[in-house]
């Protein structure tokens, strides 16, 4: 699911702004913190709406950014903001009957330069109770902006795509109740907005088509194995997801400390490896891949290792 932005011109001799798309400012709902009271009269939706985003030191919002319009049949909507941080977010409603109308996107003044209009699941939307929260989901999206100069004007691209939609909805509803202690006593329902395109956990849908070999069988041992060797641990799903490259899987397994997780990608070359990792090739002769570890249970072949002197990276 991707938005393209429009060509903004750039007037050289007054430098004026001519918009191309006339628009209006987006009016995003407070999200709680952890200390605020919970309110008896009202009900909450929460979620987790990461994006990845470049800041924009001079624009009004911080960031170019998207948000999801709950309507209500009471006459409410609540424009929910993706942020750059990576925690739960909460909003309190009034009740009533909502339903996700639209997806906006905004560049950062808060200015929306386009609008995608939803089906939220159930298309008639859900009642929203007072005294309960609502798990929308954990999505994940991506913007970019880019200038170009042309002779007499400048021209702006913007994008804006959603990459992930996940149901972690155990984990986000626990995390949620003990970042906001004052929620704890809540009653959750899960009431995940959009088709799920991936469960953290499960393998992902690669090129080249469903990966079967002997190789590729990632069992808990073997996940915990591999994690001391690709230093990549994490703490839940989500975390682990957002991490880990289209090209990986997040595969569970219990350390000393607990349930982790860690993102396993295979390789054919030092290439198909990202920062930190190459592709550990026990019979390499170091120029596409190289030999860096194996032990006597597990030669690890074919899977991007670290290559880091020391630490692990989250």
């Amino acid at each position: 699911m991707a938005v393209k932005g429009r060509r903004v011109p750039l007037l050289a001799a007054g430098g004026l702004l001519v918009m191309t798309l006339a628009a209006g400012c987006a009016h995003y709902a407070p999200s709680l913190g952890p200390a605020d009271k919970l309110r008896p009269d009202l009900g909450y939706f929460f979620g987790r709406f990461h994006i990845d985003a470049p800041r924009a030191v001079l624009g009004m919002d911080g960031l170019q950014t998207m948000g999801f319009v709950m309507r209500c049949d009471d006459g409410h909507a609540y424009t929910i903001r993706f942020s750059t941080e990576k925690r739960v977010q909460v909003i309190a409603a009034s009740p009533a009957r909502c339903a996700l109308e639209e997806m906006v996107f905004t560049d950062a003044d808060g200015v929306i330069k386009g609008r995608k209009y939803m089906m939220g699941s159930p298309p008639g939307g859900f009642v929203l109770a007072a005294g309960t929260a609502y798990y929308l989901g954990d999505y994940f999206a991506e913007s970019t902006f880019k200038t170009r100069w042309k002779v007499v004007y400048t021209q702006l691209n913007m994008t804006w795509q959603l990459t992930s939609a996940d149901d972690n909805y155990d984990v986000t509803s626990a995390e949620m109740k003990r970042t906001f202690a004052n929620l704890a006593g809540l009653a959750t329902q899960n009431r995940m907005l959009l088709p799920r395109k991936h469960v953290p956990g499960d393998a992902r849908k690669h090129a080249g088509g469903t990966r079967s070999g002997p190789d590729d069988v990632v069992s808990p041992d073997r996940a915990a194995r591999l994690a001391g060797f690709t230093k990549r641990r994490y703490t839940t799903p989500a975390e682990c997801e957002a991490a880990c490259p289209e090209s990986g899987d997040c595969f569970p397994f219990r350390g000393d400390e607990g349930p982790a997780m860690t993102c396993v990608v295979r390789c054919k070359t030092d290439k198909d490896c990202p920062e930190g990792l190459a592709c550990n090739c026990p019979n390499g002769d170091g120029s596409a891949c190289r030999a860096i570890a194996s032990t006597p249970d597990d030669r690890m072949a074919g899977i991007c290792l670290s290559v880091e002197p020391a630490g692990e990276r989250r």
